[in-house]
């Protein structure tokens, strides 16, 4: 999760969350010397307004 403030634009001063979930599909990739490479999954952005 990533938090912090919008400083320019129409929401400039209100908080944003992001919180990204990563699926690794290949997990045993972690214990070959490449390793995982790549993972993808949903996003999700919270603004509020101050």
């Amino acid at each position: 999760m990533s938090t912090g403030t919008i400083i320019a634009g129409a929401f400039k001063g209100a908080a944003l969350v992001t919180e990204v979930t990563l699926l690794a599909s290949q997990q045993a990739a972690c214990l070959t010397p490449q390793g995982l490479t790549s993972a993808s999954g949903p996003t999700t952005v919270t603004i509020t307004r101050v």
